[in-house]
Order: structure tokens, then sequence, then C-alpha cells
């Protein structure tokens, strides 16, 4: 592998660490709490404490980093502790963070990203063709 891939290698794996860290600590807001919600706020505040207390873990964890959908299954199996969020909030947030709108631009990363990268310093344009007579003052 030439210096273009390793140094392609190495801004994708930034971006992709830089990524995951704003996904950890970045929990998927609220947009609208279910009917059946009763205090809001609290339903907010728990949400958020949750995620940071255990997405975090899971995709930060210096020993065992999950990986996104490891650490969505690992994230839905604390159903039972979420305290004060609505159980539909619950399930209306985890179905949104399955779908995974805001967290899939690793894949948008890889293939826009380091391709571009990639092709801008692999595929270079060819140059002028030279004429028979030019190919002959070169002794080609």
């Amino acid at each position: 592998l030439g210096f273009e891939v390793w140094n392609a290698f190495i801004d994708l794996k930034e971006l992709l660490n830089k990524h995951n860290c704003i996904v950890a600590c970045e929990e998927p807001l609220i947009i609208e709490h279910s009917s059946y919600c009763t205090d809001n706020t609290a339903c907010f505040i728990d949400w958020q404490q949750l995620w940071w207390n255990s997405m975090t873990r899971f995709f930060l964890d210096g020993c065992n980093p999950q990986k996104f959908y490891e650490a969505i299954e690992c994230f839905q199996e604390l159903g039972s502790k979420i305290r004060r969020v609505n159980p539909e909030c619950w399930k209306m947030m985890l179905q949104m963070v399955k779908k995974g709108t805001a967290f899939h631009l690793t894949s948008d990363l890889v293939e826009e990203k380091t391709a571009q990268q990639l092709s801008a310093a692999l595929i270079k344009e060819p140059g002028p063709i030279l004429t028979c007579a030019e190919l002959d003052t070169l002794g080609l």
C-alpha cells in the first residue's frame, strides 16, 4: 500500500473516532413525547442521563469499545432501568436510534471522504499525448 492509501486510512480512522465520540456524547433529542408521558422534563432529563451513562460507556470503553449496533443492543437491554423515561417515549426513541438517521454517517465518511481522497491522490489525469515527431525527438 502506498503513502496515499495509508494517509487516507489514517484520516478516515480519525474521522470515525471523532464521529463515535460525538454519537456517544450527544444523545438524540426527544422531539415529541408520547401522549402518555406525564412529566416531559423528567423524561427528558432521565433520557439524557441514560444515554450518557450507557452509550458513552459502550462506545468509548477503552478495553471493549462496541460498534454501533452492538451498543444499541446493549442499550435496549437497559429498558428496565429507564426510571422516569416514559415507556412509550422509550419505544419511540429506540426506534429512532435504530433507524440511525443521525448515526449512519460512518458509511458516508467511508464512501465519500475516503473515496474522494483516494481518487484525488491515485487517479491522475493523463498528460497530453505526444505526436510522432515529439516521440522521435525523445528517441522513443
